[in-house]
């Protein structure tokens, strides 16, 4: 008979031996180890029972996911190593299982990363500098500044995908944020991306978006509030969820700037900037193989966080993200990307699916010709794929992960399928 472990979802503790129950943002995850085989790894807002601790998670249908991540690579991430007891029949050590996940990333290492690291000058200028020297897509011809966007401009799709495209677009890049890492934890394995920088100080930027508001319970643990003795009271949460190779774990959150409607360089004459900055402060969950990260933010702006909450309302209400009609089976095998690309304003890509591999009925990997820069990673990736055998639809959303594979293809990390899933 197999284990049923409850862990934690915003530590990702680790008990092998034992039974445990937490809460953490009204998320339990559930995870099952049988004859130390590598099984699945469960999320559910249900509070787990009695029933639960002794026989395993309810029926599939209560709002649970499969989110992918499998015992190795749980057991594999430093963040948790500490927690694991060597067995005494050979166990394997710490060192390791540190090993096996730098052993892991550079195996799937073909293509690089896509943070871009800005060097000691003013961020506004190292930024644009990188712009100006790009060798990877000089111009930037593909790349649709936000501020410039119009479905009118999609000369290739006929109109019925450019009304599609378009209201997509709008709705994805109004969640699209920035992300400004100012620390590289000394946690990164050997052999990860950035390792070689652990413990300095030195920016990297990549690209995140919005998966979740919700008004905070108890005192704000924003870095104000935390050493106030007169924490606020009346504050949101923000998750954003990126490529964990853009911020790896809880110390590199506290360390990260997160842009909200970062849409203009330089803004227009007349136009008062939209930017708002607010400080990540913690990682709900992370996975380095399925390299994704969901960060945790902390504002007193309800203005703010109801302007986000309204944002995934509309994004949702999108056709592409609802149920296709036949009329709109065209705009299958699009690949849209929103990113900061060089940290430089928000510019959308659009290209196509070129393969796809599915890790469960809930998650999978795309390859898409979709253009990307350094600065793109953990940039939201849509996809809208049909399967041949059975005509049905679906649609993905995942971070970019990689660029520069073979054929000039680029690769999300997990995507999850939000046909079946709450976005």
């Amino acid at each position: 008979m197999g284990q049923h472990l409850w862990l934690d979802f915003g530590r990702f503790s680790w008990c092998p031996r034992e039974l445990k129950t937490s809460v953490h943002e009204n998320a339990y995850i559930f995870w099952t180890e049988k004859m130390g085989q590598a099984k699945s790894l469960f999320f559910t807002e249900n509070k787990p029972t009695e029933t639960d601790l002794n026989d395993g998670p309810r029926s599939r249908e209560d709002n649970q996911v499969d989110v992918g991540v499998s015992y190795h690579e749980a057991s594999t991430n430093p963040d948790v190593t500490e927690n694991v007891q060597t067995d005494q029949a050979g166990g394997v050590q710490n060192e390791n299982r540190e090993q096996d996940l730098a052993d892991v990333v550079l195996n799937r290492g073909q293509g690089f990363h896509e943070c871009e690291v800005l060097g000691s000058g003013p961020e506004a200028y190292e930024s644009a500098l990188t712009w100006k020297n790009c060798t990877k897509h000089p111009g930037h011809v593909d790349f649709i500044p936000i501020s410039k966007f119009s479905s009118s401009g999609l000369a290739q799709f006929r109109p019925r995908q450019q009304q599609l495209i378009g209201s997509l677009v709008r709705n994805l890049s109004e969640l699209t944020v920035r992300l400004r890492v100012h620390y590289t934890s000394t946690a990164r394995p050997n052999g990860y991306c950035f390792s070689q920088l652990r413990g300095k100080n030195i920016l990297h930027t990549g690209t995140g978006y919005v998966t979740g508001v919700q008004p905070g319970s108890g005192p704000c643990y924003c870095a104000e509030c935390s050493q106030s003795p007169t924490p606020n009271h009346s504050w949101h949460q923000i998750k954003v969820y990126t490529a964990c190779h853009v911020v790896y774990n809880a110390e590199e959150a506290r360390s990260t700037q997160v842009d909200f409607f970062y849409d203009y360089d330089d803004e227009p004459e007349g136009v008062k900037s939209r930017m708002q900055t607010v400080w990540a402060v913690n990682t709900v969950a992370t996975d380095p193989v399925g390299d994704w990260c969901m960060l945790m933010c902390a504002t007193h702006d309800e203005a703010l966080a109801r302007k986000l909450e309204t944002d995934q309302e509309e994004l949702r209400g999108t056709v592409l993200f609802r149920s296709f009609e036949e009329r709109d089976q065209d705009a299958l095998g699009i690949c849209v990307v929103v990113s900061h690309p060089h940290g430089r304003r928000k510019h959308v890509t659009i290209g196509d699916i070129m393969n796809w591999s599915s890790q469960s009925s809930y998650t999978s990997e795309f390859l898409y010709t979709t253009k990307t820069c350094p600065g793109s990673s953990g940039a939201p990736v849509f996809c809208a794929v049909t399967d041949k055998a059975d005509k049905h639809s679906s649609r993905w959303l995942g971070p970019h992960s990689k660029g520069g594979l073979d054929e000039d293809l680029n690769m999300s990390g997990l995507s999850i399928n939000c046909s079946n899933t709450a976005f």
